[in-house]
C-alpha cells in the first residue's frame, strides 16, 4: 500500500468514527426530547422560580401540574412506584443556593437559579383522580 492510500484510509476511518459518534449523541437527544420531558422541565422550573421570586413572604402558590404528571406517567419515566417517586422527585428547592429543580424522570432534571434569597417553607404535591397540584409556601429572604 502506498503512502497516499494509507492517508486516505485513515481519514475515512476518522470520518466514519466521528459520524457514528455524532449520530449517537443526536439519537440520545431525540429519545429524551421525544417524551417532551426536557421542554416541560424547563418551562415549569422557570414558571415556578419566577413566581417564587415575585411573591411576598407567607404567600401560598398553587400550580396545576397535570401536564408534566401525565407526561411522566405515559412515558413511564420513573422506574419504581410512580406516584410516590413523582411526589418526592418532581419539585425540589435549595434554600442555601436559591434554585428550583424540576424532574420528570429518574435521570436529568432542570435547575433554575433565583436572583433573590427567598426560602420555601413547605412544598407538597397533591395527586388525586381529578387534579395534580403543587402547593408551595414562600418564606422570608435569608438576607433579612
Amino acid at each position: 500500500m502506498n503512502k497516499r492510500a494509507s492517508e486516505t484510509a485513515v481519514s475515512e476511518i476518522v470520518l466514519i468514527v466521528a459520524s457514528i459518534l455524532l449520530f449517537s449523541v443526536l439519537l440520545i437527544y431525540v429519545a429524551k426530547a421525544s417524551t417532551s420531558s426536557l421542554y416541560y422541565e424547563e418551562i415549569y422550573a422557570k414558571k415556578i422560580g419566577l413566581a417564587i421570586e415575585d411573591s411576598l413572604p407567607g404567600t401560598v402558590l398553587e400550580f396545576d401540574i397535570s401536564i408534566p404528571y401525565q407526561i411522566s406517567k405515559t412515558n413511564k419515566l420513573f422506574k419504581s412506584d410512580f406516584e410516590s417517586s413523582f411526589k418526592r422527585e418532581f419539585f425540589s428547592y435549595n434554600n442555601l443556593d436559591p434554585s428550583v429543580q424540576i424532574k420528570l424522570a429518574d435521570t436529568g432534571g432542570f435547575n433554575f437559579r433565583l436572583m433573590s434569597n427567598k426560602t420555601v417553607k413547605t412544598s407538597t404535591v397533591n395527586i388525586n383522580d381529578q387534579s395534580q397540584v403543587l402547593v408551595i409556601e414562600v418564606g422570608k429572604s435569608d438576607s433579612n
